[in-house]
């Protein structure tokens, strides 16, 4: 956890994005991602506009404009990856959301051996935001 503004917020997890290869080299290279911003949530139900704008209002200029919600499902997730499409197309950042299922999903690919299998799938995120 990492306090921001003198401590009247706080950002969940950060990472400096330094990746020399795979979709975090390729992000950082072609947007505004300094820093990795990730937000957890631990509840039911599907995370809507509130966590969205929580996690937009971290970005800024120095960290960056990219970030990860992480919760435990997502329903509709259609409807979430729209609503992350309009905090893209409004300037506020990107967001991509993953969910148990996924962690899961990038968790066997990295077991199998092959840890550039992430880079696709990150990859279909992160366009689906901006194609």
């Amino acid at each position: 956890e990492v306090k921001i503004n003198a401590g009247r917020k706080r950002i969940d997890i950060t990472y400096v994005n330094a990746a020399p290869t795979g979709f975090f080299d390729w992000l950082g290279r072609r947007y505004d991602a300094a820093h990795v911003i990730i937000e957890c949530k631990n509840y039911e139900g599907d995370p809507a506009n509130p966590e969205l704008d929580q996690l937009a209002g971290r970005f800024s200029p120095n960290r960056g404009r990219f970030g990860i919600l992480l919760c435990r499902s997502i329903a509709d997730k259609a409807l979430f990856t729209a609503r992350c499409r309009d905090t893209a197309l409004a300037q506020q950042g990107y967001i991509i959301a993953l969910d148990d299922g996924d962690l899961r999903a990038l968790v066997e690919a990295r077991k199998a051996g092959d840890p550039k299998d992430a880079f696709p799938f990150l990859r279909r995120r992160f366009n689906a935001l901006v194609m």
